[in-house]
C-alpha cells in the first residue's frame, strides 16, 4: 500500500506533509506502566508501540474521524506537542484516557522506516495483548487480533513456527464478555466485535471454577474470586466438594 498523500517520505523519515495537524490517539496507560510501558518519552521523541489511532486537523480546527494505526512493533516519532485527554470516546467506541500527539507540517510521524529487529519488541506487544489487562485500544477488533501478534513477530525478524488458529486459544479466554466477565467473549451473539473486555491470561482462573484456581499463579486472589463466584445466583456456576473442603 503506498504513502497517503498527507505523509512525505524524506530520507529514512515519514514527516507530515500538510498544513493543519496530524494526531496520534495513544492510550494514557502506555506510558503510565512501570513494569511494561508501551509508550516512553524520550527527550523530544517518543518511543512507542504502533498500536493506536489516528487523524488529522484541518487549517480551520475540523478533527476527522479516528482511524486505526497499525504498526505492531516499537518506533519512533517526532511530535511537536502532546495533550491529556480523560474519558475519550474516539467514533463512539468505549471512553478512555488518552495521550494526544501532535505534529505539524515537516514534523517525523515515523522517525525512521529502518525499524530494528528486536524480539523483546514482539514480546512487548504479545504481552500487551495476552498478559497484562487493560492494554488494547478499543479500536482493536476482536477479529484482527491474532495478526498483531503473528505480524509483531514478523517484522522483528523471527517466526513463532505455528499457525494463527492456535492464538485463538489463548485469546478466546483472556478477552471477555463486556457485559459479563465471567463469560469468555466468543460466547455472546459477537454483532459487535468491539464490545469486548481483555484482561491478562493470568486471571482467567478468577473467572472459571475453584479447580481451575487452585492450581494458577494468582491462587489465593483466584480461589477466593471463584469461590464467590459459584455462591453467586445470576451465574451457571454449580457447587463442588471443593468448595466445601475450602471453606471448612
Amino acid at each position: 500500500m503506498g504513502t497517503p498523500s498527507f505523509l512525505l517520505q524524506k530520507g529514512s523519515s515519514v514527516l507530515f506533509n500538510e498544513d493543519g495537524e496530524f494526531l496520534f490517539y495513544v492510550p494514557e496507560n502506555y506510558f503510565t506502566d512501570t513494569k511494561l510501558p508501551l509508550a516512553q518519552i524520550e527527550g523530544q521523541y517518543v518511543k512507542m508501540a504502533g498500536i493506536c489511532d489516528w487523524a488529522l486537523v484541518s487549517t480551520n480546527g475540523k478533527v476527522s474521524d479516528a482511524h486505526r494505526f497499525y504498526l505492531p512493533t516499537i518506533f519512533t516519532c517526532k511530535p511537536d506537542r502532546f495533550e491529556k485527554v480523560k474519558n475519550l470516546s474516539l467514533n463512539g467506541l468505549r471512553a478512555i484516557d488518552y495521550r494526544i500527539l501532535h505534529f505539524k507540517k515537516g514534523d517525523e510521524v515515523i522517525s525512521s522506516i529502518y525499524l530494528p529487529q528486536n524480539v523483546d519488541n514482539a514480546e512487548v506487544v504479545l504481552k500487551s495483548l495476552l498478559i497484562n489487562t487493560g492494554k488494547v485500544p478499543p479500536s482493536v477488533p476482536y477479529n484482527k487480533i491474532q495478526d498483531y501478534i503473528v505480524d509483531s513477530i514478523r517484522i522483528n525478524g523471527n517466526d513463532y513456527g505455528i499457525g494463527k488458529p492456535l492464538f485463538g486459544i489463548p485469546i478466546s479466554e483472556a478477552y471477555r464478555n463486556e457485559h459479563d466477565i465471567t463469560q469468555p467473549f466468543r460466547y455472546s451473539k459477537m454483532k459487535d466485535q468491539y464490545s469486548y473486555k481483555q484482561i491478562g491470561i493470568g486471571l482467567v482462573a478468577k473467572y472459571t471454577s475453584p479447580f481451575i484456581a487452585f492450581v494458577s499463579e494468582n491462587f489465593d486472589e483466584s480461589i477466593m474470586a471463584s469461590l464467590l463466584l459459584s455462591e453467586d445466583p445470576k451465574t451457571d456456576e454449580i457447587e463442588t466438594p471443593l468448595e466445601k473442603i475450602l471453606m471448612n
